[in-house]
């Protein structure tokens, strides 16, 4: 017995059916693949740097003399060959050549004998605006180091305080002692500016002090 086969049908709506779901997962995946990329990131601003230039004003220079230690007890001295400049309002001025005074005490008691050391203060310095001092070095000698510092120092505030004309507080102090020559005595090195011309004809040798 022989069977015969039948044509074979499409079904039209069953592949219509399969085509929507096709497409259905078609779009899935798309929408699926936007989500997952998601938005670019913003980019990083970069800044530049422009400099700005300040103007400094620069320092003036002011020379002094230079202190040279000399001996193993410390004794200082200051080099008289070196001017020292500054700036006053009529412009560069430089500083004498030192001018040494020299008075005598006698005794340790300053008090005691204050107006006589004022006296002679005032009779060999300057109390004359005219007339500055711009630096003023006061060496005394008390037998040691010590009482010769504090010598120098008490004469020394006697001219800044007697004397306040030319050595104002501009002036610049430097106290020393001497380990030679007389005992209580006390060297006054001054520098002046050099447009002070004081001479007052009581100096001395300032090399004196060694």
């Amino acid at each position: 017995m022989f069977r015969s086969k039948g044509p074979i049908i499409r079904d039209t709506y069953s592949m219509a059916g399969w085509l929507f779901a096709d497409l259905l997962l078609g779009l899935s995946m798309l929408f699926l693949i936007a989500n997952t990329v998601g938005p670019k990131p913003t980019p990083t601003p970069t800044f530049t740097l422009t400099p700005t230039y300040t103007s400094t004003p620069r320092p003036t220079m002011t020379y002094t003399p230079t202190f040279i230690t000399a001996g193993g007890d410390g004794t200082q001295f200051v080099q008289s060959s070196t001017p020292t400049l500054t700036t006053t309002p009529l412009g560069l001025v430089g500083l004498s050549n030192p001018q040494c005074y020299a008075i005598y005490m006698s005794s340790f008691d300053m008090v005691g004998q204050q107006k006589t050391i004022v006296d002679e203060l005032r009779k060999i310095l300057p109390d004359d605006e005219d007339k500055k001092a711009g630096m003023i070095i006061v060496w005394g000698n008390g037998g040691d180091s010590l009482e010769g510092r504090r010598i120098a120092q008490n004469v020394g505030g006697l001219i800044k305080r007697e004397l306040d004309d030319s050595f104002d507080e501009n002036t610049q102090q430097k106290f020393l002692f001497l380990d030679t020559g007389d005992k209580l005595r006390v060297l006054i090195e001054v520098y002046f500016f050099t447009n002070a011309g004081w001479k007052s004809g009581y100096e001395v040798d300032c090399n004196s002090r060694w």
